[in-house]
């Protein structure tokens, strides 16, 4: 009625040692043993759930990344679609592709450092709300934060080079003819 477990500790594979395990409970008139498994496999069925949830968990972090930096590129290609004529001019005036492609760059930076700082007071409150959940996680792992900021700007302002250069490669006369 009740399952009972019995644990043995051997050198080598569980497989090799099964059957002389097996011989000694049915000489002992005990039931049939029905399962034999070794210890790292009963981590490992232990941990199963966790190990799912953590790759969910690590999908939806990349699925996440990856949304951020499209958003950060159409937002950088919006901007420079709008500023087209403005750069028309500055680059008419004298402003190299340098100097645009700073301008452009410089505007991101400060919607970066925005959702940055956004993204961090978000994160510090849902860390609180589920720190029980967290086992093992200091409620603010400043190293944990640090990456994970370092890496989310790293994308970003590579998702931002390709409409900032685009930008800055603009030629003056075409945009100042076309209005647009």
């Amino acid at each position: 009625m009740y399952g009972m477990t019995l644990a043995v500790r051997a050198a080598g594979a569980p497989a090799t040692i099964e059957s002389a395990v097996r011989r000694e409970i049915d000489a002992m008139g005990k039931q049939a043993v029905f399962q034999v498994i070794s210890l790292g496999g009963l981590v490992e069925n232990s941990t199963k759930n966790e190990s799912i949830l953590a790759s969910i968990g690590t999908a939806f972090g990349a699925f996440t990344l990856i949304f951020t930096c499209v958003g950060v590129y159409a937002l950088i290609d919006l901007t420079a679609a709008a500023r087209r004529r403005e750069l028309g001019i500055r680059m008419a005036l004298g402003a190299d592709r340098r100097m645009i492609l700073q301008l452009m760059l410089q505007d991101i930076s400060s919607v970066i450092g925005f959702g940055a700082c956004v993204g961090l007071l978000v994160t510090f409150v849902v860390a609180r709300v589920y720190r029980a959940f967290l086992y093992g996680i200091a409620e603010l792992d400043p190293l944990l934060m640090s990456a994970a900021l370092a890496i989310v700007v790293m994308f970003a302002l590579a998702a931002a080079l390709l409409p900032a250069w685009r930008a800055a490669r603009l030629e003056p006369g075409s945009v100042l003819r076309l209005g647009v």
